[in-house]
């Protein structure tokens, strides 16, 4: 294997070559299996595509639930920063930034929204 002292090259590049497709093998291997399904028969497959997608549906109502608190919470963050933006600037009288202003008023028109809506009905019944 040695010659005057040094490995012989030809030796240590089989043996690279050697990993790459032992790696490529492993490699091809791992994703055949994880692609591909063995069937055993109507009945398991069919109850296996139901807790595949029972599984989908289930990861999309943990998300959608989670979302939701997520939302809320960012809501009542943004709520609060706005609120404390207001008494501090109504304190030192001066004025509130135009993102507070659009907040009140986006806020103040879904109200008066509201009112219209209920006062409509009241006056239907």
């Amino acid at each position: 294997m040695e010659h005057d002292g040094q490995p012989n090259r030809a030796v240590a590049s089989d043996n690279v070559n050697c990993w790459r497709v032992t790696f490529h093998l492993v490699e091809h291997t791992m994703r055949d299996s994880c692609t591909t399904t063995t069937s055993f028969g109507k009945y398991f497959d069919d109850q296996r595509q139901r807790l595949e997608t029972a599984m989908q549906n289930k990861n999309t109502q943990l998300y959608t639930e989670w979302r939701e608190r997520y939302d809320e919470r960012e809501r009542k963050k943004q709520e609060e920063k706005f609120k404390k933006e207001l008494e501090e600037c109504s304190e030192k009288g001066i004025e509130i930034s135009e993102e507070t202003k659009d907040y009140y008023k986006k806020k103040f028109a879904s109200l008066s929204i509201a009112k219209e809506q209920m006062e409509q009905q009241n006056d239907d019944d």
